[in-house]
């Protein structure tokens, strides 16, 4: 490992993390441990609440996005994004929300992703900055970072 990068593993899958999104890193961590929690002692009682419980394929995938998109932007444009909140949504998928009004240095951005259960990562997005909405949809496994958002996202 290099001393720079930063292991985060979610079971069998491993990422290596650039040391300057430690950040990120420790917000990983955290919420991807409760999700865990989550989906190792749901039970029936849940399942009448909540419907389907998280998914660990969406939340690999959810992990697997962040990751990419955060080292893409350090990379791009040296900058280092506010780490996003990742949530259980319903029917087992998960949410990625990158709310930039809680950073004190922006105000009106968004960008929320929820990542459906399955193979591929299939995500919708909705982002706005201003007044200005934008949404779509692509797979976290496959997305080019360079085609699929517009440059407002970034």
């Amino acid at each position: 490992m290099n001393e720079n990068e930063i292991d985060f593993s979610i079971k069998e899958r491993t990422w290596k993390i650039p040391g300057k999104l430690k950040e990120l890193a420790e917000r990983l961590k955290f919420n991807t441990m409760q999700l865990i929690s989550l989906i190792d002692t749901w039970d029936e009682e849940d399942t009448l609440d909540f419907g389907t419980g998280p998914d660990i394929k969406a939340l690999q995938h959810a992990s697997d996005f962040v990751i990419k998109y955060s080292s893409y932007i350090l990379k791009k444009y040296g900058k280092v994004l506010f780490p996003p909140y990742i949530t259980f949504s319903d029917k087992g998928s998960i949410d990625i929300d990158w709310d930039e009004s809680t950073d004190k240095c922006k105000s009106n951005k968004c960008f929320l992703i929820n990542v459906i259960p399955g193979a591929d990562g299939d995500a919708q997005y909705y982002a706005c900055d201003g007044n200005k909405e934008m949404k779509g949809s692509f797979y976290t496994e496959y997305v080019d970072l360079n085609e699929t958002f517009p440059d407002e996202i970034l």
